[in-house]
């Protein structure tokens, strides 16, 4: 009782001077730990710390021991990884926490050495910055009313991924997915330069490219500030990476494309284009065309989308409400052919016009935006509930 009381003392310190340091170091320095969700937000609150510790001291830290001594629990990697980050004075008290527990529990030596040469590691490393959130979304079939399972990555600039565990894995309707990209959003505005918008990237199946996923609204974050779509309120973009997985070759292509920097767009505004003549253009005329602006009619915009993708056009944007060639010229305020970085934002301005504004802006726009570099390419989601004290990886 005395070492428990004597660690959340100095947490409960921690909390109140440097709030986000322990839900920082527990996704980076337990990335293959089933997390609480208290330790999937910006901060840690002391109030939840109770659980924290009762949760990670029942877990491994999934690390190798010598053999025939015991696991070294989850709590105690985190807390050396904690001291390391406070530095040697500071977290000189809870190195030597690390060190009773460890004597009193049979932790070996060469392990618990092993743990805080990593905390230091860790500690002096300076941490590629996060990029975006990354939303893996499905469909959840067999519900009777419109669900989805949704799982959150944070993307790093060096192409690595930290996922953002929950206890429970349960579809979800539209509104709560965008609840928790949201808050997920809000993990990273804390290392992103307060200049740059927020990006999401949503990654779906092709059957998927059409949900309005940026028109799901997770209501009003307070009782001060109204609700508004999150595609009004953050870059929302969507990616299909199942198109690697059905396409040889499409990788290289998506990789050629970016590197080309060709970025006049391809817009295809005649009704008379099939797939056979977009063939020709995206490998003749337009081989290195990065963007594709998709007009026409729904039908001829879902034949050829597919196609885009499958040869490796990393950029598409269309109208979800577009009915006729003609419905073509509201996009024409998204300046196409302007700067090709600048468009993700030019499209969320768009729609926060367009949702105070629907009569006026009935447009839609949905933008595939598949990141330069190798695509994430995320492990199979999980659909059912883990068990109490399951790892995931």
């Amino acid at each position: 009782m005395d070492e428990c009381e004597h660690l959340m003392d100095l947490f409960r310190g921690i909390c109140k001077e440097q709030p986000t340091l322990i839900p920082r170091a527990a996704r980076e320095a337990l990335r293959y730990t089933w997390l609480p969700d208290s330790l999937n937000r910006t901060q840690l609150r002391a109030d939840d710390l109770v659980h924290v510790v009762e949760y990670l001291e029942s877990v491994s830290d999934s690390e190798r021991v010598p053999d025939g001594t015991p696991p070294v629990p989850a709590l105690l990697r985190l807390a050396e990884c904690v001291a390391a980050a406070l530095g040697r004075e500071a977290g000189a008290e809870m190195r030597r926490w690390s060190d009773q527990v460890a004597a009193r529990t049979g932790i070996h030596p060469a392990a618990l050495a092993e743990r805080r040469t990593d905390a230091s590691r860790w500690a002096a490393r300076q941490s590629p910055p996060l990029s975006r959130v990354v939303a893996e979304v499905s469909r959840a079939r067999n519900e009777p009313r419109e669900s989805y399972y949704c799982r959150i990555l944070l993307a790093r600039a060096d192409g690595t991924h930290t996922t953002l565990h929950e206890t429970v894995t349960a579809p979800r309707t539209p509104e709560e997915v965008a609840r928790r990209v949201r808050d997920a959003v809000e993990v990273v505005a804390d290392e992103l330069n307060s200049t740059v918008v927020p990006h999401a990237t949503v990654l779906v199946a092709r059957d998927s490219l059409h949900l309005p996923i940026d028109e799901w609204n997770p209501g009003a974050p307070n009782e001060f500030v109204p609700d508004q779509p999150i595609g009004a309120e953050f870059c929302i973009t969507l990616s299909c990476p199942e198109m690697s997985d059905l396409v040889r070759g499409r990788e290289r292509e998506h990789r050629r494309r970016w590197e080309s920097g060709h970025s006049a767009p391809l817009v295809i505004n005649d009704e008379r284009v099939t797939r056979p003549r977009l063939r020709r253009l995206l490998q003749t005329t337009y081989r290195d065309a990065t963007q594709v602006v998709l007009q026409g009619s729904p039908e001829q915009r879902n034949s050829l989308l597919e196609l885009c993708l499958a040869l490796g056009v990393p950029v598409i944007l269309w109208d979800r409400q577009a009915d006729r060639p003609a419905d073509a010229a509201v996009l024409q305020q998204l300046d196409p052919a302007g700067p090709l970085a600048d468009l993700p934002a030019r499209v969320r301005d768009f729609r926060g016009t367009a949702f105070d504004e629907p009569e006026t802006l009935p447009a839609r726009p949905a933008l595939i935006w598949e990141e330069h570099g190798r695509p994430l390419r995320p492990e199979t989601l999980t659909l059912q509930d883990p068990p109490e004290g399951a790892q995931a990886s």
